[in-house]
């Protein structure tokens, strides 16, 4: 129990040095500005924290030993806690609530010949750990635990076009709720190396501007003594969502869901709250389409319905494949709902590896694509504010992942498909009050067999661990 309403997503990982059961942690905070920490397996508490402001938003980890964990807070800090005993190591003023999640990420060592500069302490400076976020001061920011500072930091911008690639308009903050989306492409090539060129990080605003910040510049950021990088050199491109009233001069329209990027076609997918998911290719921000060759976004969704959950797309599992290109999405009217994306002119179908759709721009154009088609959905009274999330597939052989929804009434469901590819809703349990917080599902080694649990934050101050039952029955 947590005092208060627990709307933050769940962070459970793994922690070094560990065996057996004790080898996982949940972290959560909640409204009464507690965060817990706990064993994942039993949910014994290992220690309480007290922040100065209420907990909204999901932590993240902060370093790469899983040491640290980093939360944001109400009070306009994100704090920096130790995972072994729940000690405040030093926080970070945002200049305003921070109210959306945080995003971690490090650099990999084969990323590191492409960004280097000729200097023997290279390494040390761009393979920090670092938490990426947005607050309500104004400001896009990336944090780094082991310096204990911010490294780099933008509140304002200049000018970024409008959504249809030409009316200019001027990015005057970084104020938002989602969660930054960080796009890596690419493979690593024969000699064990990996272009960076393209990787950047997305921040999507409540103003409803997409912003994309190189991570190669990000990281130079870190070391100003190396590279003379500024802030501002670090914006690969910024667009507007979509217009509201266009014609009428309107503003774009606010986005609360978290980004989420489909990394074999290389497009990133941001979604409003006028139910509008527009796809932006992330190495230009602009994709040319048929009917207009300028316009942002390479394809576009209308669903009918505002959309305040965080995106969430099906990737590769295992040694299978599941599809690729399917994004999720999760509605306020109640849908749970399946799109097929296109993978772009020159790629035959949507199951293999797909080409690069940026190999090639000798002619000048865009690769084209065609709208997203939906493919399966799951209908439920109540709203979804909480992110989907995924399990193992509950069939052997099957290339299609489970996928782990909740309902503001409580409800918390899998949805599962069969061997045609048929969606169906498994419901688990209904929880005694509302779910805004985001389900976090793991599997445990239990005898000879998986147990999989789901770790979900409910409005009745508690944090809940359901067992999934046996899918396969």
């Amino acid at each position: 129990k947590l005092g208060r309403c627990v709307d933050a997503r769940p962070l459970v990982f793994r922690v070094a040095g560990e065996s057996g059961d004790g080898t996982w942690r949940v972290v959560i905070g909640s409204h009464s500005a507690e965060v817990v920490c706990a064993r994942a397996f039993d949910g014994e508490v290992l220690w309480r924290t007290n922040l100065p402001g209420r907990v909204e938003a999901g932590a993240c980890v902060a370093d790469a030993k899983n040491t640290v964990v980093a939360v944001p807070c109400l009070d306009g800090h994100v704090y920096f806690i130790a995972v072994a005993d729940g000690e405040i190591l030093w926080s970070y003023d945002t200049g305003g609530e921070c109210k959306g999640e945080l995003t971690g990420y490090r650099r990999k060592p084969e990323d590191i010949q492409i960004v280097g500069s000729n200097d023997p302490n290279d390494e040390n400076l761009t393979r920090d750990y670092l938490v990426f976020g947005m607050s309500h001061g104004g400001a896009a920011f990336a944090l780094s635990h082991s310096k204990r500072r911010a490294i780099w930091s933008l509140s304002a911008l200049g000018k970024g076009l409008g959504p249809d690639g030409e009316g200019e308009f001027h990015v005057k903050n970084f104020v938002g709720v989602a969660a930054p989306c960080v796009c890596v492409h690419g493979e690593v090539d024969r000699e064990g190396w990996r272009n960076t060129s393209n990787d950047c990080v997305v921040f999507a605003t409540l103003a409803g501007v997409v912003v994309a910040v190189s991570l190669d510049v990000v990281f130079k950021c870190a070391a100003p003594e190396y590279w003379e990088k500024k802030p501002k050199d670090a914006v690969r491109w910024a667009v507007g969502a979509h217009w509201s009233d266009f014609e009428d001069g309107g503003d774009f329209v606010p986005v609360f869901s978290s980004p989420v990027f489909l990394k074999h076609t290389g497009i990133v997918a941001v979604a409003n709250v006028d139910g509008v998911i527009e796809g932006f290719p992330t190495e230009h921000g602009f994709g040319g389409r048929p009917e207009d060759p300028h316009a942002a976004h390479a394809w576009k969704i209308e669903t009918g319905a505002p959309i305040y959950a965080p995106l969430a797309s099906m990737e590769e599992f295992g040694n299978g494949f599941s599809v690729r290109n399917m994004l999720i999405v999760a509605t306020a009217h109640g849908s749970l709902i399946g799109y097929l994306c296109d993978d772009g002119e020159g790629s035959e179908d949507h199951y293999g590896y797909a080409d690069n759709p940026y190999e090639d721009y000798s002619d000048g154009g865009y690769h084209t694509f065609e709208d997203p088609d939906e493919i399966w959905r799951v209908q439920r009274k109540g709203r979804i504010r909480a992110a989907p999330a995924f399990l193992a597939p509950g069939y052997e052989n099957h290339l299609l992942m489970d996928i782990v929804a909740a309902w503001d009434t409580g409800e918390v469901g899998v949805v599962t498909f069969d061997e045609g590819g048929v969606a169906k809703l498994r419901a688990i349990e209904t929880l005694p009050a509302a779910v805004f917080s985001s389900p976090a599902p793991i599997a445990f080694r239990g005898g000879d067999r998986f147990v999989e649990r789901i770790y979900i934050g409910c409005r009745d101050d508690k944090l809940h661990a359901l067992e999934v039952p046996d899918r396969k029955e």
